[in-house]
């Protein structure tokens, strides 16, 4: 059996593991690559054999097994790509939840402000109440004040005669007096 090797192919990390089984180009031999790793460099050995010293059903063997492992590729393409597709969605979806939790993050903020603000308005409310209850008494003591007023700013004209006139009947009782006493 004819052996071809192939030095620093690529690098398995394992010794002597079958990585390929297949027929070469020239569809006579079947070619498995193996490793083994020395102490001075990284060999990997092709070992092509010849078809007809394999058994005669192992090509028949081996065509149902490419065509599964064909299907099999064609299947893990196809599964791949709905994973990529359903992994896509799935980060539109988190970035959407994203957005929505900074939202509701906000929303939360924004209602506790506002029940602070509605808590503060009840007390100014009450303290409102308070000084417009207090206040009332004050508003019908100052309406009886400005009544009153009025009825004085009406009255002023007819007091002022009458003050005229009681002094100018004085100044005669005093003139007399003066005149009196004088003499």
């Amino acid at each position: 059996m004819p052996k071809k090797v192939l030095p620093n192919y690529r690098h398995c990390g394992m010794n002597f593991v079958t990585h390929e089984v297949g027929v070469c180009a020239s569809q006579c031999y079947v070619v498995m690559l193996n490793c083994c790793v020395s102490e001075d460099s990284l060999h990997h050995l092709f070992t092509c054999v010849d078809i007809g010293a394999l058994p005669p059903d192992t090509a028949l063997q081996v065509a149902p097994k490419r065509a599964a492992l064909a299907a099999a590729r064609e299947s893990l393409n196809n599964t791949l790509e709905e994973l990529a597709s359903a992994q896509a969605r799935l980060a539109a979806v988190q970035e959407k939840i994203a957005a929505l939790e900074v939202e509701f993050e906000e929303a939360t903020a924004k209602k506790a402000a506002l029940a602070a603000q509605v808590a503060d308005c009840q007390v100014k409310l009450q303290r409102a109440d308070k000084l417009i209850g207090g206040l009332g008494g004050e508003r019908s003591r100052w309406t009886a004040t400005v009544k009153q007023l009025q009825i004085d700013l009406d009255n002023l004209v007819g007091d002022v005669v009458l003050a005229a006139g009681q002094i100018r009947g004085l100044l005669t009782c005093v003139g007399n007096l003066l005149a009196i006493c004088l003499l």
